[in-house]
């Protein structure tokens, strides 16, 4: 009896196998690299998160009004306002009429506060604070705009404050977002 032989892949076999492997590594590859942007972002965002600096001056406090909002955000702007930490404050978002009023009520002047766009949009809002001649924000947005807001609010020029939303919770879909949103913006797709 006689060896049968195996029959050899040919050369074009040959090739796709090995291209097949090579994208296989590079998507691999991509796919860390996305991974390890993703933690880093989750890790700024936690980062950010546990810092307060309630206590620094600012010319300006801009609030990200959630269409429903805490009695403690009524209570942290408040105290902002009657400890003098901000001259103006700007309500941008869906809850901004309502909260107005409850400010108004609390005791806060008209004057000081400042009609925002609609939604927290990042440009106008830039544009809004330059206009203003400010130097300085304090920035009390939910826990997913957090990190992504204070760094473009700081690539304007403007030396910004974050102050955690008080009444607002902070958990791990939060990092995720807030993640998300910040390479969004870091790698030009959106502000």
């Amino acid at each position: 009896m006689g060896q049968q032989q195996l029959p050899t892949p040919s050369q074009p076999t040959l090739v796709w196998r090995h291209l097949g492997k090579q994208l296989l590594t590079l998507i691999t590859i991509i796919g860390m690299i996305g991974m390890t942007a993703l933690l880093l972002g989750m890790i700024a965002a936690a980062l950010l998160a546990g810092r307060n600096e309630q206590r620094t001056t600012a010319d300006l406090a801009i609030v990200a009004t959630p269409r429903i909002f805490s009695p403690a955000l009524i209570d942290q702007i408040v105290n902002l306002h009657d400890q003098q930490l901000v001259r103006g404050i700007i309500l941008v978002g869906e809850g901004e009429g309502e909260l107005r009023a409850a400010l108004i009520a609390r005791g806060v002047a008209d004057s000081v506060l400042i009609a925002g766009p609609d939604s927290l949009d990042l440009r106008s809002l830039s544009g809004m604070a330059i206009l203003k001649r400010t130097q300085s924000v304090t920035v009390i947005t939910t826990p997913p705009l957090q990190l992504s807001t204070v760094k473009f609010m700081r690539d304007q020029g403007l030396r910004t404050y974050h102050v955690p939303m008080q009444g607002s919770t902070f958990n791990i879909r939060d990092l995720l977002e807030a993640s998300l949103i910040y390479w969004r913006y870091v790698l030009g797709q959106g502000a």
